[in-house]
């Protein structure tokens, strides 16, 4: 390199104090505040190091070569920057100075100058802090968005409100009491029905000649499944409900009697919105029936017919104990029947579920 680059420092005043030559050493930068520059006795040179403390106005720097402490030390250079003096291009120092320990590198920080340093920042070390702190932020940001991403839930859209869940505590007992799939053959799929577990929208129990039935609003719980064949036309369905209390149940069954004994021989019109029907009862089914003890059983064949002249021939079986209430719906009484735990006839299946309605706790029967 030239003297311009190298020597740029010959042409400076050196720092001096009046009535003393400075001596060689490191001083406060007089262009960069917090370096340490290398006077050499008569000028600046392009050592410089970057991580020195800030200059501390009208102190002396400690003598590198080891002066006593009467010695005349030189004055620090100005703490600013002396717009007549242009910066030099930072270079690290040929050499340093083997000093015995880093303490003693006249950069070293003392604990005063340590307390006073942490007070302070410089621009370039604020400037660093927000980059480090808006990386952190993104960082976290970016996180959060991928777990929330990760763990997403679902939007939904109801098409109507929600449906009212069973408010009786002992809603579950009815599980026990219908089909299930481990009852029929493998070539049957039980499977619950549309609005099976709902007692307030509509879905009816009794619905015999389209007659009314009052009883129907002091159901409590509710749970209707069906079994279906290979071609998915339902075989055999069972109902089991709740009502609040047995005297519920007793009325259910007495507008049952009511309406099959008022039943017109016309068309008559669903009061719940199903088809209108013109209904025709046959002889009662179960004459010769055994009666499963504690269980009280109403029993009925019958013939419905539509408007347009379709007519079905079913069997409905209805089981009463306490506050329980049971429906198995035979829709193909005339042919062979699915067999439920073995048992393939109307009146054996029937005997199925009322033991199973025998077999209920008090608990929950009697309230």
């Amino acid at each position: 390199m030239s003297d311009q680059s190298h020597g740029w420092g010959s042409s400076q005043t050196a720092p001096t104090r009046p009535g003393a030559a400075p001596s060689a050493g490191w001083y406060p930068d007089p262009w960069s505040r917090g370096h340490h520059r290398y006077w050499d006795g008569s000028g600046w040179t392009a050592g410089s190091f970057p991580h020195g403390p800030a200059p501390v106005e009208d102190e002396p720097e400690a003598d590198p070569e080891g002066a006593d402490a009467t010695q005349t030390l030189p004055g620090p250079p100005p703490a600013g920057r002396d717009p007549n003096v242009p910066p030099p291009d930072w270079a690290a120092p040929a050499s340093i100075p083997p000093w015995e320990s880093p303490a003693e590198a006249p950069w070293a920080v003392t604990p005063a100058a340590s307390k006073d340093r942490m007070g302070r920042m410089t621009t370039a070390e604020f400037v660093a802090l927000i980059v480090a702190v808006m990386l952190v932020v993104g960082s976290v940001a970016t996180l959060a968005g991928y777990y929330a991403f990760r763990h997403k839930t679902p939007s939904r859209t109801f098409l109507g409100p929600l449906p009212t869940l069973p408010s009786d505590p002992d809603a579950a007992v009815l599980q026990s009491l219908v089909l299930s799939q481990s009852d029929v053959p493998t070539t049957y799929v039980v499977q619950e029905i549309a609005g099976g577990d709902q007692v307030d929208s509509g879905d009816a129990t009794l619905d015999l000649c389209n007659g009314a039935y009052p009883s129907e609003s002091l159901r409590t719980a509710r749970l209707q499944v069906a079994a279906f064949d290979s071609e998915g036309n339902e075989a055999l369905s069972t109902e089991a409900v709740l009502y609040k209390n047995s005297a519920a149940t007793a009325q259910a069954f007495s507008e049952l009697r009511s309406v099959v004994a008022g039943c017109p021989s016309t068309p008559v019109v669903s009061p719940i919105g199903e088809a209108t029907v013109t209904t025709m009862f046959n002889p009662p089914p179960d004459g010769s029936w055994p009666q499963t003890p504690t269980v009280d059983r109403q029993a009925y064949d019958f013939n419905s017919t539509d408007d347009s002249g379709n007519s079905v021939h079913s069997v409905a079986v209805y089981l009463r104990r306490g506050r329980v209430l049971m429906g198995v719906y035979f829709s193909n009484p005339d042919g062979a029947q699915v067999p439920v735990t073995g048992q393939d006839s109307i009146q054996a299946i029937v005997s199925v579920f009322a033991g199973r309605i025998a077999k209920l706790p008090a608990s929950v029967v009697n309230k």
